[in-house]
């Protein structure tokens, strides 16, 4: 895995490639030298948009998207296990869950949502997806029919939002973090969104969240904030 990180608006691939006017978020493809990358052009930050980033030549090979970041702003992205498709979280005015074919980069599947979607999962067999956000439930979607499996409740509080989502890599169950009191991260069975518990005491507001591989533990990314900036801190909880 090539080291990757961003700061002050440009991505870094071991050095400045392209700049950024802001950059939203990165994800590794599954199978391939692959970087998907959701960020503001420099040349006009009111945009956004999705480039696929390839590792070895260090360039830009394609774009999924370019537009308006008022109807179109991207909360997150997750790539399915066998590397065919892209799953974008948006939140303004076109909030909903796009869909993406990676082979040819266009649109395959939209699934519209009366609020923002923050975070968004493919299941191991693609066929399904997790999301939540503002609207304070964690949700599966079927790809095929555009239609919920089944809406769980997250937390109820007026501002407990969900963060992140992840599917175990057996598909079995789903976890999930956000803002709220109490554990900070709650499982469900993936079949039917019945709580399976919840892992840790007290909830500092996770921001993102995936499963270990052996499906033994959770590693959680929270943010911290010091005198200056802000730190992220990652800590693992066992099932």
């Amino acid at each position: 895995m090539k080291s990757t990180c961003f700061a002050g608006g440009r991505l870094m691939l071991w050095y400045v490639v392209k700049d950024y006017t802001d950059i939203s978020k990165v994800k590794f493809s599954t199978t391939t030298d692959e970087l998907y990358v959701a960020a503001a052009p420099a040349a006009d930050y009111k945009k956004t948009l999705i480039d696929a980033w390839d590792l070895n030549e260090k360039k830009v090979t394609k774009n999924f998207i370019t537009s308006d970041n008022e109807h179109y702003a991207i909360s997150n992205l997750d790539v399915s296990a066998d590397g065919t498709q892209l799953a974008v979280a948006i939140s303004n005015g076109n909030h909903g869950i796009d869909i993406f074919d990676i082979a040819t980069a266009k649109l395959s599947t939209h699934i519209a949502t009366k609020t923002d979607v923050v975070a968004v999962a493919f299941s191991p067999d693609g066929k399904s997806v997790a999301s939540g956000g503002t609207d304070k439930k964690i949700t599966c979607w079927d790809l095929a029919t555009k239609k919920a499996k089944w809406i769980s409740v997250w937390k109820t509080g007026e501002e407990d939002y969900v963060y992140g989502v992840a599917f175990s890599h057996d598909g079995k169950k789903i976890c999930a973090c956000g803002s709220g009191t109490g554990a900070p991260v709650l499982l469900y069975d993936a079949e039917t969104g019945k709580s399976a518990g919840e892992l840790g005491e007290f909830n500092s507001g996770g921001n993102a969240i995936i499963f270990a591989n052996d499906d033994q533990s959770v590693y959680v990314a929270f943010t911290t904030y010091g005198d200056f900036h802000e730190v992220i801190v990652v800590q693992k909880f066992a099932l």
